[in-house]
């Protein structure tokens, strides 16, 4: 009950809100007043405005916060935290069905203790949701397979074919399930009639699952659809299997990209995450009781951590589809350790203090002050409702009043136009910008952004807050930050 509170609590607060919480909730509020899953933020680039054709319409079921109470940011990322309990839940029912219920409890303290846990069940993104797929596609899998269901089956084909609608990343788990189906077969375990019958109605439940991802993604709007793909998926975020496939570039991408990943998030914090996980994996190797169990689990890791840098360029976050899983062997290994070595009995209530020590004590002190609606009431006490632009996350606030400079980054892609055209054409008469964080994207972007210099602008306010004006980060480390607002002069 405390853990909850504590996650209600913090909710808003970490990690500070940036722009992923606002461009991935707009399209789902702009469908639920009825504008079409669209983005006015991305107006004029890539047929944004029209449809977001890139991301997938049953993400929105997540989201019924926002549809019952209304658009805020704490009800937007209310959806990843209930996307997260439910993760729990589910990690529970698999590791039972592998081994029992007191390593399945465990199992779930350690998934819920994690840093990644705590990060992305505060963060609008997909990659909860994507989680959630994974692992009741997988105990779903394991359920057909135990009971010769064909009905769960084609559930289990279903369900990993609709993921890919949740995000493109989705398309792992066809393939996971497809290696599962080979290695059931090759190890002999069960009957091959079964799981051949079984493969077809996996397979009419994938071509279901297929279809209606191409209806609502390139049928209701071909045109729109390939401008976005081309334009999004083929640069932007070109994934290993559009460029030359190396195996070991792949390896090296995965191995020093895992490292870099937790290091960038909360340096020594992360890397503490990191050596646990390696450690719970390596150390669960020795102990050979359960393994039938634990082979299916290694599978599982092994084919994520292989197929993620061809399908995708992981950041840090897409390694969080192998924690339930990694959780699961932790567990294993810390009731092995008990057993073996009596004296390491309290080794479990050791583990837990240390995550909660160094994983929810630093967040509770650093950031219980922070407050998401004072700042932008002080924002508001210069601005009401003029069109603005900035790159501070107040899209919550101002909605379709809002753009952020990502939008111009991608505009100006699109268009080549500059962005005194893209201020004009928007009719934006107010910049909000964060003092230090737009120093560093006009040095990173000076491409795009250097005629921001010679833009005629006055400056009317600026606000102060210790958390937000700054970089935008998991650990932020000054203690004050100032937003800058201008008045744009024609």
């Amino acid at each position: 009950f405390i853990y909850i509170l504590w996650h209600l609590y913090y909710l808003d607060k970490y990690p500070l809100p940036d722009m992923d919480d606002a461009w991935l909730t707009e399209p789902v509020w702009r469908l639920f007043k009825g504008k079409g899953y669209s983005s006015e933020m991305f107006k004029g680039v890539y047929g944004l405005e029209k449809s977001d054709v890139y991301h997938g319409r049953l993400y929105s079921i997540f989201h019924f916060p926002i549809l019952i109470g209304g658009l805020s940011l704490y009800l937007a990322r209310l959806s990843s935290l209930l996307s997260g309990f439910l993760l729990l839940f589910l990690t529970y029912l698999l590791a039972k069905e592998l081994f029992n219920k007191q390593k399945a409890l465990v199992s779930v303290i350690v998934l819920s203790l994690s840093q990644l846990f705590i990060i992305l069940s505060h963060k609008v993104r997909q990659d909860m949701a994507l989680c959630v797929f994974f692992v009741l596609v997988i105990y779903i899998f394991l359920k057909a397979v135990n009971k010769k269901s064909n009905i769960l089956f084609f559930i289990t084909g279903l369900l990993s074919s609709l993921a890919i609608d949740i995000h493109l990343n989705g398309v792992i788990l066809l393939i996971l399930i497809f290696i599962l189906f080979i290695f059931f077969l090759i190890r002999g375990e069960y009957k091959r009639t079964i799981l051949l019958n079984g493969s077809v109605y996996c397979i009419i439940g994938v071509i279901i699952g297929i279809f209606f991802w191409i209806y609502t993604h390139i049928l209701i709007d071909p045109e729109t659809f390939f401008i976005q793909w081309y334009s999004i998926v083929l640069r932007d975020f070109k994934p290993t299997l559009f460029k030359q496939i190396n195996f070991l570039l792949v390896i090296k991408k995965i191995f020093f990209g895992w490292i870099l990943s937790y290091w960038n998030t909360s340096y020594h914090r992360g890397m503490f995450e990191w050596m646990i996980i390696v450690l719970g994996i390596i150390l669960s190797m020795f102990n050979r009781e359960n393994f039938r169990g634990k082979k299916y689990i290694y599978l599982i890791i092994f084919t994520i951590l292989i197929t993620l840098p061809i399908f995708s360029h992981i950041p840090w976050n897409y390694f969080f589809f192998i924690y339930p899983f990694v959780s699961i062997l932790i567990a294993d290994t810390i009731f092995w350790f008990r057993e073996k070595y009596k004296i390491l009995e309290l080794i479990p209530n050791l583990f837990f203090f240390i995550a909660i020590l160094v994983n929810m004590l630093p967040i509770s002190i650093r950031y219980s002050k922070v407050n998401y609606k004072n700042y932008v009431k002080k924002i508001k006490n210069f601005l009401q409702e003029e069109i603005l632009f900035g790159d501070v996350p107040i899209w919550f606030e101002y909605e379709d009043k809002f753009y952020p400079h990502f939008s111009y980054y991608e505009y100006k892609k699109f268009t080549g136009k500059k962005l005194y055209d893209f201020l004009k054409e928007r009719e934006v008469k107010y910049l909000v910008l964060a003092q230090e964080e737009f120093k560093i994207t006009v040095e990173k972007f000076r491409p795009y952004f250097e005629d921001f210099l010679y833009i005629k602008k006055e400056l009317i306010g600026e606000v102060e807050d210790s958390f937000f004006g700054g970089k935008f980060s998991y650990c932020p480390l000054h203690s004050s930050h100032i937003t800058q607002i201008y008045k744009i002069i024609y």
